[in-house]
Order: C-alpha cells, then sequence, then structure tokens
C-alpha cells in the first residue's frame, strides 16, 4: 500500500512538473509551438530582434533557446530551495562503461537515420551555405535542450530522495554478465526490470515526464526522427538517473548527431 501511494505521488508530481515546465520550453525549442497564441508573438518578435542585430536564422532559434533556458533556471532559483539539477561531473568506471555501451548500442539506429531519404532532406541545409553555422546553432540546442529537459525536469519531477538513493545504490554488487555496466539484479532485492536498470519504481514517471517533453521537441521533425525520439528520450533520463547528470545524455546525442552527419556527408559523397 505504501509502495502503491509512492508510485501515486510520484506520477501526481511528474505532471505537475510537466506541465509548466512544457509551457515554458514552448518558448524555446517546440517547433510547433510557433503557431500558437501569445507564444508566436515571442518567437516572431525574438526572430525580429535578432534579424536587427544581424543574426543568422539558425543562430538565432539556439540564442533563444539558451536565452529562455538560463532565464527558466534564473526565475526556478528563486522558488525551488532544494538541489534539484543533475548536473554531477565525475562518473565512476561502470557508469563510464554504461555511457559507451549506450553509446555502442545507438548508432546502428543512427546510421539507418542517416541513410534514411527522409532526414537527408529535412537536414539538407547542413550541407548547403551557412551550413556550419546550422551544425553549430543545432549543437548549442542539444546543449540547452538537455540542459532543460534532464537537468531541470527530470531533477524537479523526482520525489525527494530519489537521486540520493540511486546515488546510495551504486556501490551495490550486481551479477550478470553486464553487471561491470552497471546493470543486473543486485545480490540481493527484488528480481524486477528497475531493479535490473538500477532505477528505483517511483522514478519511472518522472523519466516518463521528461521524454514525452523530449519527444514534443523533435515532434515537427522527419518522421523517422520522431519515431525514435520518444523511446530514445526515455533512455537519455534513464541514463541521466543513473548518471545524476544531464552531461552524459548531451554527449550522447551530439556524439550520435555527429554519426547522423557524417553518414548523410558519406552517402551524398557516394552519389
Amino acid at each position: 500500500m505504501l509502495a502503491c501511494r509512492r508510485v501515486t505521488r510520484a506520477w501526481l508530481r511528474a505532471l505537475l512538473v510537466l506541465l509548466p515546465t512544457t509551457a515554458w520550453a514552448s518558448l524555446s525549442f517546440i517547433g510547433m509551438a510557433k503557431h500558437w497564441p501569445v507564444v508566436g508573438e515571442v518567437w516572431s518578435f525574438s526572430r525580429f530582434a535578432f534579424d536587427e542585430l544581424g543574426v543568422a536564422p539558425a543562430m538565432g532559434w539556439a540564442c533563444k533557446g539558451a536565452l529562455f533556458t538560463a532565464l527558466g533556471i534564473a526565475v526556478l532559483r528563486l522558488f525551488v530551495r532544494r538541489r534539484y539539477l543533475l548536473h554531477e561531473v565525475t562518473l565512476a568506471p561502470d557508469l563510464r562503461r554504461l555511457l559507451l555501451l549506450a553509446l555502442a548500442v545507438a548508432l546502428p539506429v543512427q546510421v539507418a537515420l542517416g541513410l534514411s531519404p527522409g532526414m537527408q532532406h529535412f537536414y539538407r541545409r547542413f550541407f548547403e551555405d551557412g551550413g556550419g553555422t546550422r551544425i553549430l546553432a543545432n549543437a548549442i540546442t542539444i546543449f540547452t535542450e538537455h540542459l532543460w529537459i534532464e537537468g531541470v525536469v527530470l531533477g524537479l519531477a523526482l520525489l525527494p530522495g530519489l537521486v540520493e538513493r540511486v546515488r546510495a545504490e551504486q556501490g551495490c554488487a550486481r551479477v550478470g554478465r553486464f553487471a561491470r555496466f552497471g546493470l543486473g539484479y543486485p545480490e540481493s532485492g527484488p528480481r524486477t526490470v528497475s531493479a535490473w536498470l538500477g532505477v528505483p519504481p517511483e522514478a519511472w514517471p518522472a523519466i516518463a515526464a521528461q521524454g514525452a517533453l523530449f519527444f514534443l521537441g523533435h515532434f515537427t521533425k522527419d518522421p523517422f526522427e520522431v519515431a525514435t525520439s520518444l523511446p530514445g528520450g526515455l533512455a537519455v533520463g534513464w541514463l541521466s538517473l543513473r548518471t545524476r547528470s544531464f552531461l552524459p545524455a548531451m554527449v550522447l546525442h551530439l556524439v550520435t548527431g555527429a554519426v547522423v552527419i557524417c553518414t548523410m556527408w558519406l552517402a551524398r559523397a557516394v552519389r
């Protein structure tokens, strides 16, 4: 009964955090939001302001996202007293191996994305004049996107004490062929999927909430990318909780994005 109550609380907290943080994210990196009332006007004004400053449209998009993300964090600091931002820098050896494993699993999917004609058409401007600026702007957007989604939204949506619980269980011995990656069942404890993945069951609502926001941020892109963004968002949320930082998710996204771009470039060169 107590566990059921905690899971219910976890879902309520995740939803309460998701609504305002998604509304704020609509001002920066949710593409469909440019057609919404009020938000659309903010987008138009920011576009006009950056045009007046001589900033390229792609870089203006990135600067807008960075500006609203920084402003959102500044406002939250006024109202949220507990430490919530997931931004640890040092990774234990098993977590470094876990990041490498995540990269290995993601790479075939990214190669398939790079070979997709729809993806190649959507990102064709990366290979036109000014493509380097667009790639840099995309990298900046990836940083701010993960800072907000995995750093802020996930950190706020988690029930108090869950991050400390994950940290405390970090050193627990695990059994199985993936134990060196920090995966596997504990030597003593429940034999559940959550236990194997190393996160408490009450963490999944928060992981789902930030995954939904990650999905919304990719909703206007190529259908192949949209289809992979929901499982990808859940995966980077889980990785961020395991590592207690948004930085590994950001690195994963940057590396896999580079693989997609390189695959596209090679495909164009072969043609």
